[in-house]
């Protein structure tokens, strides 16, 4: 992480800010070309971050049957995203719980089952769920898109705005780093690129308000997940889940917002879906 100068702002590490930049010039071409082709190509590559995240959950976790929970878990995810893909919502979701069950039986001891279903669970469920959302016949290229807008956007402006104007911290004993002039500006740019977005694609998202305020709520929960993350991280004392992503840390590290958000989307589709 950067360092922080006097007063609490962070002094902005060129050359982790150089990284960063040079890994979003590579990512972000495949995030906006795989997420406007929908379809196989984005279960593809979608397939593809739950391998690497499986690898991560697994290298952190040190779970004593590693091997065998990155299979499950790369399979799980496979049958899930194809499902899903094929707008199976329902049997996506069984094959989720199955996988999450085949993740326990290795061990006898409760808790480490759990640990094992939980990581299962995240990675299949989260990238199944950003499938689901894109599949939706109705504005699933808008509200996937919308998702991905709003969960950078926050992450720049949280970034930026925290390091920027400082001030108290917002959970100093998990993620030193973050601030609550961060979380503000995260909140307040996911507002803004979705009521945007909205409007540039026939209110997608509903009146300009509406759209606002969904955007603001994706922010917030992707910022629930990067905290949650570094929960998780703590609990297994590892600064980051790998170092696959320069200037990011790892997969998990950087999809952590997008994964939250995006299950937090999916779950209101499935809802309007049935009302």
């Amino acid at each position: 992480m950067a360092a922080l100068a006097d007063g609490g702002h962070r002094r902005f590490d060129r050359r982790e800010l150089a990284l960063r930049v040079a890994s979003a010039i590579v990512l972000v071409p495949v995030g906006l070309g795989s997420v406007l082709a929908g379809g196989w190509a984005l279960a593809l590559i979608l397939f593809a971050l739950g391998v690497a995240m499986a690898f991560e959950w697994t290298r952190m976790t040190r779970a004593p049957t590693a091997v065998s929970l990155f299979w499950i878990t790369i399979l799980t995810t496979a049958a899930a995203l194809a499902l899903a893909t094929l707008r199976h919502g329902e049997h996506a979701v069984a094959a989720i719980v199955l996988g999450s069950m085949a993740a326990t039986f290795p061990t006898r001891n409760l808790w480490n089952g759990l640990e094992r279903a939980f990581g299962a669970v995240l990675i299949a469920g989260a990238l199944t769920a950003f499938a689901f959302v894109r599949a939706r016949p109705e504005h699933g290229f808008d509200w996937a898109m919308g998702v991905l807008l709003a969960i950078w956007a926050n992450d720049i402006a949280a970034y930026f705005g925290g390091g920027a104007l400082g001030g108290p911290k917002l959970v100093p004993t998990i993620s030193p780093a973050k601030t609550w002039a961060g979380l503000i500006s995260g909140i307040s740019a996911g507002a803004f690129v979705v009521m945007v977005w909205s409007g540039v694609r026939g209110d997608s998202f509903g009146p300009p308000l509406l759209a606002a305020v969904i955007g603001a709520v994706i922010a917030l929960i992707g910022q629930i997940g990067d905290v949650g993350e570094s929960v998780i991280k703590r609990h297994y004392n590892v600064k980051d889940a790998s170092g696959l992503i320069p200037g990011h840390g790892g997969f998990m590290d950087r999809l952590d917002a997008l994964c939250a958000a995006s299950i937090a989307s999916a779950l209101v589709l499935a809802i309007l879906r049935l009302s």
